[in-house]
């Protein structure tokens, strides 16, 4: 077994947080370019660029390896202009400021010490040694006693085979007594594997698929998307030891850019709109309320609250009218429309009012659906009629002062501009909002930050201002390009985004002193998986808090989380899904139809998709349908997954809708 035991240094014990090596000559040039203020940024940072990495090929032609210095001179050759004090110090500062250790690799470091191996470090760079030999031992992957073999220093590489052999030397051993870890196939495994050195090739550190998704939009600035990459995959790297349960995939390759982008967009926005306070709508805010606490300070300590109200809370007590369109939030067009669920909105109790509806209710009760036109109209002509209107008016009165006293108890009341933050969608909250504080009628009014509304949300005459990073293109624009994937996954999102530790909010109850939001309790497996994950968002949004400018926005935001919905989405992290099987959703705002957000295809529900519809119709067999078909699909094994995606194949071939 071997006692000697190497590591490459650059993108395996270390981590730049850039999507590739090159993306550091930009930082470098746009560093350069503030200090000389050219005519045109953007051009001298690509020349830069192009300059830098010629410079690097003209050093390297004429020797087996060169240094930072000799690069540097080759470089003002190309570059006469670059000012005296521009040198190779702007690329070191740059450098150090990218680097981060790969904690997977630097839990491998000390469990082979601790077994009596001696570390060595060997890399291909240009970098001068003293600089490496600090950083690996500012990130603690290094000690004073460990071997650091750079191939700047002794003009030998190991893409030749030279530096291993130096390095043989220098040790005193020979081949079979050294293992060598790296993440290059030619030169950290085929060359020490023809000098007899054991190898082991390491993959962790590329980019994955989530990562490399982003450098595929072009519209987005090339140093965006590769400072949020790099930032992926260095806090997926960035923690030896994962908390279980799927959570820190979840934030590494979704939920933490997602958040940081978000969040980003909502404080620049508020700073550009002179707002200083910013509501967080529960539950759908509750995560993006983290991360904006965190980014608050990089634009002007903008304060960021959490309003524990929802749809529940907000619509009927903001309600002036009982009738169709005084209430239109009753009949919702991805929501059954059951009996007992309208009448739980209404503030009322099924058992109490029953009797009322036994017109309606037939065999089914409270369990009826209301489908047909002529249903929703003895629907209202009952809530309209007494004794009906009567108690519905009573709980209008009642939830009134209940949520006027906690929007006053938290400060919606007072002068100050403020601003809500909700995941969007129809604006229907803020309308209400609208009408309970009476803002219609003075200025300024309530004003939303949603990440996506429809085309047929509420006008501003009834909400007020409002801003989306997302907004629902036109049907006729649609028919031609096609939606934004948000607007595919909402049912999706709402719960990924609304993951938090307590229920929807159904009530406020004074209980003295104060006015306390009531919510269903959650199981404490929820409330642990939902805590990971909160922790997990904001220490991905501390890491990249100095960056953060950069991805606020308009074009930018929209580009950077329109591509992570879209590659995630259809393609989920495995491992996240195994926390996402915890989380239950409803369709109905009462919990009455709760389901897993992820649950598998069973080997029956496999088979019944394969039978001709006809033959399922009159058999009347009703074909279970995912809420997520793709994380289903992830979750399904076996025959059954089998099953699935042969019923893919068969619809793809026939044009039909796909699964």
């Amino acid at each position: 077994m071997a006692k000697f035991h190497s590591f490459d240094v650059f993108n395996t014990a270390l981590i730049r947080r850039v999507a590739v090596p090159s993306d550091i000559f930009r930082l470098v040039g746009k560093l350069i370019a503030q200090e000389m203020k050219p005519a045109s940024h953007k051009e001298f940072v690509e020349h830069f660029l192009t300059a830098r990495l010629q410079a690097e090929q003209k050093s390297l032609s004429q020797r087996e390896e060169t240094t930072l210095d000799e690069i540097w001179a080759a470089l003002r050759e190309m570059l006469p202009d670059v000012l005296p004090a521009c040198g190779p110090d702007y690329e070191l500062d740059v450098e150090r400021k990218a680097l981060a250790p790969n904690a997977v690799i630097a839990m491998r470091i000390a469990r082979l010490r601790s077994d009596g191996a001696r570390i060595l470090f060997i890399s291909d760079t240009y970098l001068p040694e003293d600089f490496v030999r600090a950083e690996l031992l500012r990130h603690q992957l290094a000690t004073d006693n460990d071997g650091i073999y750079v191939s700047s220093a002794v003009r030998l590489t190991k893409r030749t085979g030279a530096l291993f052999e130096h390095v043989l030397r220098k040790e005193g051993i020979a081949p079979r007594d050294m293992h060598h870890y790296g993440d290059n196939l030619i030169s950290d495994v085929r060359i020490p594997k023809r000098l007899g050195i054991g190898t082991t090739l390491l993959s962790q550190s590329d980019l994955n698929v989530w990562e490399r998704k982003l450098l595929s939009r072009r519209a987005v600035r090339p140093d965006v998307t590769s400072s949020l990459a790099g930032s992926m995959r260095s806090f997926r790297l960035g923690v030896s030891i994962h908390p279980g349960g799927g959570s820190h995939e979840l934030v590494s390759t979704f939920l933490g850019p997602i958040m940081l982008v978000w969040a980003a967009w909502v404080l620049a926005a508020a700073r550009r709109d002179g707002i200083r306070r910013l509501y967080f709508v529960a539950r759908d805010g509750h995560l993006v309320w983290r991360a904006a606490r965190v980014l608050a300070p990089k634009f002007g300590d903008i304060e960021c609250r959490y309003l524990k109200i929802s749809r529940r809370t907000v619509l009927l007590p903001s309600t002036n009218e009982i009738s169709p369109t005084g209430m239109p939030w009753l009949q919702r067009p991805l929501e059954p429309a059951r009996l007992e669920a309208l009448t739980q909105k209404l503030g009322l109790n099924w058992p109490d009012v029953e009797y009322a509806f036994l017109s309606l209710a037939r065999e089914s009760s409270g369990s009826t659906v209301l489908a047909a036109d002529a249903d929703w109209r003895k629907f209202w002509k009952i809530i309209q009629s007494p004794p009906i209107v009567g108690l519905v008016q009573d709980q209008i009165e009642l939830k009134r002062r209940s949520i006027l006293t906690y929007l006053r108890a938290e400060g919606l009341c007072e002068s100050d501009p403020s601003a809500l933050v909700d995941v969007g969608w129809h604006l229907m909250v803020q309308a209400g909002l609208q009408r309970l504080l009476g803002w219609p009628d003075r200025s300024p009014g309530m004003s939303g930050y949603y990440l996506g509304l429809f085309g047929n949300r509420m006008a501003p005459a009834v909400a007020g201002k409002a801003a989306a990073l997302f907004y629902q293109e036109a049907p006729d624009y649609q028919a031609i390009s096609g939606s934004y994937e948000i607007f595919l996954r909402i049912n999706i999102l709402e719960h990924l985004f609304g993951l938090a530790s307590h229920g929807t909010v159904s009530d406020h109850q004074n209980t003295g002193a104060t006015i306390e939001p009531i919510c269903p309790l959650v199981s404490s497996a929820h409330a642990g998986a939902v805590d990971k994950v909160r922790q997990a968002i904001e220490e991905f949004c501390y890491t990249c808090r100095d960056d953060v400018l950069m991805y606020s926005e308009d074009t930018t935001a929209r580009e950077l989380i329109d591509s992570l919905l879209e590659s995630w989405c259809g393609g989920p992290d495995r491992a996240a899904l195994e926390m996402l099987e915890q989380v239950s959703v409803s369709g109905d705002s009462n919990n009455l139809d709760v389901r897993p957000l992820v649950e598998p295809w069973t080997l029956r529900e496999a088979a019944m998709g394969l039978l001709p519809e006809r033959l399922r119709l009159a058999l009347k067999m009703t074909i279970w349908k995912p809420l997520w078909p793709e994380a289903a699909l992830c979750r399904t094994e076996g025959l059954s997954a089998g099953l699935v995606r042969f019923r893919q194949k068969i619809r793809s071939v026939l044009h039909r809708t796909p699964l």
